[in-house]
């Protein structure tokens, strides 16, 4: 994870979600499903399960990705972007191999002035077994 944070720049805009992993990590800058999708193949060339999070991050005001490899019997939550391991400030939505499993928006716009607003409001409630 270390390794992945410190060879990219974020920078929104610098890639789509097209992307390849081998491109973001040629150029050197991405967002997080990028820094995602390279830690994905560096974990799975390791020989390690890992998978693809779509969520939220308490404080960023979008979506976010990471990754969780399989250790011991359980995931863990690894951040690449953010060079840390995952709290309770993180919100699963989706999992899968890579963002294409995890597709939060889908859809096609046309015509003149569209215009187009997003709200998002998770609620976390801890659940007594």
């Amino acid at each position: 994870m270390d390794e992945v944070f410190h060879a990219f720049t974020y920078a929104p805009g610098s890639t789509t979600v097209r992307t390849t992993a081998e491109q973001a990590l040629t150029q050197g800058s991405g967002v997080c499903q990028d820094y995602a999708h390279v830690m994905l193949a560096a974990c799975r060339r390791l020989g390690l399960s890992a998978r693809y999070i779509a969520g939220l991050l308490n404080g960023e005001g979008a979506t976010h990705a990471w990754v969780e490899v399989y250790e011991n019997g359980r995931w863990i939550g690894l951040d690449p972007t953010h060079d840390r391991m995952v709290d309770d400030g993180y919100i699963t939505i989706a999992h899968g191999r890579d963002y294409r499993d995890c597709m939060l928006d889908i859809g096609t716009f046309s015509g003149s002035n569209v215009d187009q607003r997003q709200w998002v409001n998770a609620s976390v409630h801890e659940q007594k077994l």
